[in-house]
């Protein structure tokens, strides 16, 4: 399976994410760093650095769109962020509708008019009429077709005039090389075996993993079904007859992308019953990725989003596995250096994750970190659960919906 065709391919098709991608890949490879996020048909671009202005970007980008041919129906504008005092401030906006509206070219005078079909009955002379008529409107549309053509390729010409010449200034490195954590985990005589390096999939398993995490009130029965046949190697069934319509269209959506990307051997949802039936991959990769990697990233994805708002440099170490003085050997999901500080951040999606809190209260002890910078992002579990196991454990317990206020608080990043 080709990452970057798949990309592509959802592009054209009008997946947001992925347009999204195309253009952070576009602009990287002009010298300008990027990131990017999607909200409500918005595609947010956060530039990290240009000297160009948001308009000249934006116009640009939004001319690398259309000309890329991507379905734009999903999106609303393309906004242009840049930093102002240590803060992302919104300095530029297309709106795409009004564009696909402003680009429609008339028709001249001269197209061809609108014809009804005569009833087709009688002897063939009457038919000359009819005949004759169509083939006048096929010169017509043929003059205009040439007509086009040439209006095309004037446009061309003046756009590659207006190209703007994009510099190519020194990125700015956000996530640099993890010297600060190596060093700060040599003074703990804690020495990095391997850790994660990033992939050509990245893309595209982040795009998934945002999807399930940021729907995951939707889409949990849904999740639930396909970690259940993975543990019993069995295909998945699940009725959604007494469910609600958004999850009904969030679900079928997912399996539709998930078939695509080759992650679902099969799949199939039966309109009259509303049941999706499916087999997983059995693909490693695919496995791990339902069994909690998704959850990891999508976490990831969160938290570098904030260190991104606030225009913080940081490193990380993902899954690396640390051996210990003694020999003793074990995998983290995330260890930042931000602000001078270590971040520690353990992702579990499951529900029996009790027995794993004392594990991680004895990491914590030999990695001498304070409680407030040793955090467990639990998917399963409310505010009032996680407050409540802050209080009693040594660890800090967080769940998606709160674990960025307290990063916040754990950095001072408000103050």
């Amino acid at each position: 399976m080709s990452t970057a065709f798949s990309v592509l391919d959802l592009a054209k098709q009008g997946d947001i994410n992925a347009i999204a991608t195309l253009i952070k890949n576009k602009l990287e490879s002009k010298g300008i760093r990027v990131k990017f996020d999607c909200v409500q048909g918005d595609i947010k671009l956060f530039l990290e650095s240009s000297q160009l202005g948001g308009k000249t970007v934006g116009d640009a980008v939004y001319k690398y769109v259309e000309a890329s041919k991507f379905n734009l129906q999903s999106i609303n504008y393309i906004k242009i962020y840049k930093t102002n005092e240590g803060r992302w401030k919104l300095v530029y906006r297309v709106e795409v509708e009004q564009k696909k509206t402003d680009n429609v070219i008339p028709l001249g005078a001269n197209s061809p008019r609108a014809i009804t079909a005569p009833q087709i009955n009688g002897k063939t002379s009457d038919l000359l009429p009819l005949k004759q008529d169509l083939e006048q409107l096929h010169e017509s549309v043929k003059t205009e077709i040439n007509r086009l053509s040439e209006i095309s390729s004037q446009l061309e010409r003046v756009l590659q005039v207006l190209e703007p010449k994009i510099p190519s200034p020194e990125p700015v490195k956000t996530n640099q090389e993890p010297t600060e954590l190596i060093n700060w985990l040599e003074k703990l005589e804690i020495k990095v075996n391997s850790s994660n390096q990033p992939s050509a999939s990245d893309d595209v398993l982040n795009q998934l993993a945002d999807i399930i995490g940021n729907n995951y009130q939707n889409l949990s029965q849904l999740h639930q079904a396909i970690v259940q046949s993975i543990c019993s190697r069995s295909p998945f069934h699940l009725n959604l007859s007494n469910s609600s319509q958004p999850e009904i269209s969030q679900s079928t959506q997912l399996c539709n992308r998930l078939s695509r990307l080759s992650f679902l051997s099969t799949y199939h949802y039966n309109k009259n019953t509303r049941t999706i039936s499916g087999q997983v991959d059995p693909q490693g990769q695919i496995i791990n990725f339902f069994n909690g990697i998704w959850f990891e990233r999508f976490i990831y994805h969160k938290i570098t989003n904030l260190f991104n708002e606030y225009n913080l440099s940081y490193q990380c170490l993902i899954n690396p596995k640390l051996e210990f003085a003694n020999g003793n050997v074990f995998e983290l999901d995330f260890l930042f250096w931000v602000n001078q500080q270590v971040l520690w951040v353990e992702c579990k999606s499951g529900k029996n994750y009790n027995p794993t809190i004392s594990t991680y209260e004895n990491h914590r002890n030999s990695l001498e970190l304070p409680k407030e910078s040793s955090m467990m992002v639990l998917l399963q579990a409310d505010t009032q659960q996680t407050g409540d196991l802050t209080t009693l454990r040594g660890l800090t317990i967080v769940n998606p919906d709160n674990c960025i206020d307290q990063i916040k608080q754990t950095l001072n990043l408000d103050s």
